[in-house]
């Protein structure tokens, strides 16, 4: 991990329940959780197909979350089975040309009362500027 963008996804990512920032070889750049290598790489296929996605949902540190937003660099959703007021959301964002050559991934889960009105464009926009090579 580097410390410099390990201190700006802390900064930016505050009101994330959790965070991590990932290239395609499964590298973790920044995170606030220990994510399993196999959860990264399924991560980073999300966006492959979006009947598999919708069908098949994402899985961040154990919990599944369905995917009802899939516009590509992006896809988020929501835990199911719960009152909607205590069901928690999850974001991705991918970046094509990403620091270390590759794709690189950020993903986020957050609680109530955040939506993903809010905290998409700041995963995104996060992405965008730290994540994007320059």
């Amino acid at each position: 991990m580097t410390s410099d963008l390990s201190s700006i996804a802390k900064d930016t990512l505050r009101d994330c329940a959790k965070y991590v920032l990932f290239d395609k070889s499964g590298a973790i750049l920044a995170a606030n959780y220990q994510p399993q290598p196999a959860e990264l790489q399924a991560l980073s296929k999300v966006l492959d197909d979006r009947d598999s996605a919708i069908k098949n949902g994402m899985t961040i540190d154990g919990q599944r979350y369905e995917v009802h937003r899939f516009h590509p660099p992006l896809a988020y959703g929501r835990t199911m089975g719960c009152a909607p007021e205590a069901s928690v959301g999850a974001a991705l964002c991918m970046v094509q040309q990403g620091l270390s050559g590759q794709l690189c991934f950020g993903v986020i889960t957050y609680n109530m009362p955040n939506l993903s009105a809010r905290m998409v464009p700041i995963l995104q926009q996060l992405c965008e500027q730290h994540l994007k090579a320059k």
